[in-house]
Order: C-alpha cells, then sequence, then structure tokens
C-alpha cells in the first residue's frame, strides 16, 4: 500500500495570525516562508502538501493544492473539518503552518502508530502539560461527530484518540514575530 493511499497531507494556514499581526505563513524563518517548512515535511515524506485556508491567492507560489471550503474566523476546527470533506483517504495528516519545528520523524512516528491500531480516530502528540492537536492524523469518518465542536480539545473528547508522547521543540507554536527566532 502506497502511504497516500492509507493518509494525504494537509496545513492548516487560513488562521487571523491576531498576535502575529500579518500572515504567519509567509512569515519568513531560516530563510523560507513558514508554509514551506511544512511543504517540505510533508514532502519528505511522499505526501503532497494540499494548503487549507479560505483565499489560495497569497500561497500560489508555495503550493499547488488548496481546499478552500473553510469558513474564516471559525478556527482550527473549521479548517479541520473543511479538509476532511477534501480527504480521498481514510485519514488526514494534518500540520499547523506556524510549527517549524515539526519534522518527518515526528510526523513518520504519527503515522506508524495511526497504521499500528486502525481503530483510532485521533492520533496527536502531548508532553507534560497538555495535549497538542497538531500535528495529527485524523479518520475521515469522524466529520459528522466534529460538526458542532469549537475546540480542538473538544474534538479530541470526543473521538477515540490516543496522545504520544514526545514531539519536544515540534510543539511549539509561533504566536508573535520574535517567536520566530526560538527555532
Amino acid at each position: 500500500m502506497k502511504l497516500e493511499d492509507w493518509v494525504q497531507g494537509f496545513v492548516l494556514t487560513g488562521g487571523a495570525s491576531k498576535r502575529f499581526g500579518r500572515d504567519k505563513a509567509l512569515a519568513v524563518q531560516a530563510g523560507l516562508p513558514l508554509l514551506s517548512h511544512s511543504v517540505g515535511v510533508l514532502t519528505d515524506l511522499g505526501l503532497p502538501a494540499r494548503a487549507v485556508c479560505p483565499d489560495p491567492e497569497p500561497y500560489l507560489d508555495l503550493v499547488s493544492i488548496f481546499v478552500t471550503d473553510e469558513r474564516p474566523g471559525m478556527g482550527p476546527v473549521e479548517g479541520l473539518r473543511a479538509l476532511l470533506r477534501a480527504c480521498t483517504a481514510p485519514f488526514a495528516l494534518v500540520l499547523a503552518t506556524d510549527m517549524p519545528g515539526v519534522d518527518a520523524d515526528m510526523l513518520r512516528d504519527l503515522v506508524r502508530a495511526s497504521l499500528a491500531d486502525p481503530s483510532l480516530e485521533a492520533l496527536c502528540f502531548s508532553d507534560s502539560s497538555a495535549r497538542h492537536p497538531f500535528p495529527g492524523v485524523y479518520a475521515v469518518t469522524i466529520l459528522d461527530r466534529i460538526a458542532e465542536l469549537e475546540s480542538m480539545q473538544a474534538v479530541l473528547d470526543t473521538v477515540k484518540s490516543k496522545t504520544v508522547t514526545g514531539g519536544g521543540i515540534g510543539l511549539h507554536n509561533v504566536n508573535r514575530p520574535e517567536d520566530l527566532g526560538e527555532f
């Protein structure tokens, strides 16, 4: 079985970036826009990246596949709903564009764990402080059950989920321009 027959790769890029002050997906870290980091990690796994955003125009030079039926301003659960509607594989591997510390090894760990237990509907990382919904693997079968949910933690509470311990710096996201220097 090819990996893309099991899981497709998506990057959430449609956030409001209120604390950051401008589009985080286009912010440069280590010489590349943050979105390029996420696209590169999925490419390293052999998965084409699909950007989830209300408007693809700003990202046309960075990615070629888009999911654009996301309703703006409704947060990451809305992005998850949009990408699950578009996903043609049993599972979606979902990254947030503002997590430049995510690497291919982290994603391989998630995909391996989902292959080991296909009954899981959501799989993500946790550390001593919290569950981190992204990056995560989500079953397309959860779409109807998350239709009215408003937070990713509620999604993880509602579906059959499991966390993998680890992730380190990869679990940190960029909220302010000064956060870019941490990676």
